[in-house]
């Protein structure tokens, strides 16, 4: 007796029927027709195990697919963070973007939005103050 196995089945967006049907006529065209309806019964029994076992590749695949979705979106957003840049003591004369990092009157400034000129403390956070240190 015939046994159909998952690795060699190619459903090539059949129905089930459909494969069932061409399965039993290959059979036939081999003159090893079943003999019996029991035969038939068996063979329709490891098609609905081969369509349970796609239906739950495609429900981990769906889920792989959502957390692979979420990862790439959680990655976007680190790669879009602004990493922080040393750029030196402050000065009126320089262009500064997010993440830039300097010092200004003993603290440390990250900056927040692009800026340039006068010190404007809307576009920069401090982030170490001006200590004593020992």
């Amino acid at each position: 007796m015939s046994t159909i196995h998952r690795r060699d089945l190619d459903l090539d967006g059949k129905s089930w029927s459909e494969v069932a049907t061409l399965y039993l006529e290959d059979l036939t065209q081999r003159r090893n027709a079943p003999a019996s309806l029991d035969h038939i019964a068996l063979l329709l029994e490891q098609l609905v195990d081969i369509r349970d076992f796609c239906e739950q590749s495609n429900a981990k695949n769906i889920e792989r697919n959502e957390r692979i979705a979420a990862l790439e979106q959680k990655i976007a957003q680190l790669v879009a963070r602004p990493a922080i840049k040393f750029a030196g003591v402050y000065q009126d004369t320089g262009r500064y973007t997010p993440g830039d990092a300097c010092t200004r009157q003993g603290g440390l400034w990250i900056c927040k939005a692009d800026t340039s000129g006068s010190f404007d403390h809307e576009c920069w956070q401090l982030a170490v103050k001006k200590g004593d240190a020992r």
